[in-house]
């Protein structure tokens, strides 16, 4: 089943969806992104805006400039997620790897461009980091979900405490 986007004026909150891939699918991308050494990451300084001091790690799969960058594999295991999606054009598709820390910490709020596009958040792992927007809406990290939100609603994550990373798949797109 395709997810049928609202056109972007009319999505003003989140609209979440649970269990988005099958089992198979899910525990394939998992096996190959949780799973030690197998896939590349890469350090980024900051997670929101220049300057803030949080970093995480990450693998770009695509990008408008550049077109597919990303891990072969990868590129193959998130297929299914975005053949089900109504997509004219790609803008950006990035794999976000979070570090476990004592304290959650609450990345700086952002948009994703400075332009508006659709944006989608796919949680890979289960952990107790979230996802969280302007109207206090809070998304829990929960394996195999899909958040679907115009990318002009600010927005801010976190990393987790009780997992060794939190990981999720970021689209960009119209």
């Amino acid at each position: 089943m395709k997810f049928e986007p609202k056109p972007l004026n009319m999505l003003p909150e989140p609209i979440v969806d649970k269990n988005f891939l099958n089992q198979e699918e899910h525990k394939n991308l998992c096996d190959l992104l949780l799973s030690d050494g197998k896939f590349p990451i890469y350090y980024n300084s900051s997670v929101g805006y220049d300057g803030d001091k949080d970093f995480y790690f990450v693998h770009n799969i695509f990008t408008a400039e550049r077109g597919w960058v990303g891990d072969q594999s990868a590129i193959e295991l998130i297929r299914p997620i975005l053949n089900k999606f109504d997509i004219k054009a790609l803008i950006r598709i990035k794999i976000n790897f979070y570090s476990k820390t004592e304290k959650l910490v609450k990345h700086s709020q952002h948009t994703d461009f400075n332009f508006e596009c659709k944006s989608a958040l796919f949680y890979v792992n289960d952990n107790d980091g979230y996802t969280s927007f302007s109207d206090e809406t809070k998304i829990p990290s929960k394996a195999n979900t899909l958040v679907h939100f115009n990318s002009q609603i600010p927005h801010h994550s976190t990393n987790c405490t009780d997992k060794d990373l939190r990981c999720t798949i970021n689209f960009n797109y119209f």
